[in-house]
């Protein structure tokens, strides 16, 4: 950051899937940032929809993001859910990061 006159960074942006808790990820964060130029950053979570894949048609969805500890419409307990691309009910969770940062703000 500094090599680019970046004196800080102001915000992070991640964006998580539906095994993450927000709590351990505000902490973990608040105990890393410590020392850093993120160390005033604000964390913001935005909650990831789940990425399936059909195994009927082969199609790849995103699922609408699920509150914590409802379960998703379709779902079985096998964890499939019914596709929304042929209505097949042999799509699988695809293998995707739990969380991932998708934007940083830095104050010049």
């Amino acid at each position: 950051m500094r090599a680019h006159g970046c004196r800080h960074a102001t915000r992070v942006v991640a964006a998580v899937g539906p095994g993450v808790s927000e709590e351990s990820l505000l902490a973990a964060f608040d105990t890393v940032k410590r020392g850093t130029p993120a160390a005033a950053a604000e964390l913001i979570i935005e909650r990831a929809g789940r990425e399936v894949v059909c195994l009927d048609c082969a199609t790849r969805s995103v699922l609408s993001p699920q509150p914590a500890g409802d379960p998703a419409p379709g779902s079985r307990l096998s964890g499939a859910v019914t596709c929304p691309a042929c209505g097949g009910t042999t799509a699988l969770p695809a293998a995707v990061p739990e969380a991932a940062v998708k934007s940083i703000e830095l104050e010049v």
